[in-house]
């Protein structure tokens, strides 16, 4: 059967709500100043752990977007088992969204 874009889209979001994905790539960044952004993140991370936000306790930054998690993540090969450590900054909301940062 035929179905316009819209019925499609809305049949997706009944079954897995709504979603986006965007990926932003940027070249020439100051090494620097990319770095201190991370370290700033890691700063925040931490804090957020201090104060105890978590899954049972998340910080809500906007109506919507509770913050459960802010971590340093990882990668593990599938085919190998080798791991890569400090892959970047991840932080995990409530309804399942991240936002990922790496250099």
């Amino acid at each position: 059967r035929a179905l316009a874009v819209e019925q499609i889209l809305r049949q997706h979001w009944r079954q897995f709500g709504r979603n986006f994905y965007s990926r932003y790539d940027y070249e020439e960044v100051d090494a620097g100043r990319a770095a201190a952004m991370m370290s700033r993140l890691s700063g925040m991370a931490k804090l957020f752990e201090v104060a105890g936000f978590g899954a049972d306790k998340p910080l809500t930054l906007a109506p919507g977007y509770d913050l459960v998690l802010m971590d340093d993540f990882s990668y593990c090969d599938p085919v190998d088992g080798s791991v890569a450590l400090g892959q970047g900054k991840r932080l995990l909301f409530a309804d399942g969204s991240r936002v990922v940062f790496r250099l």
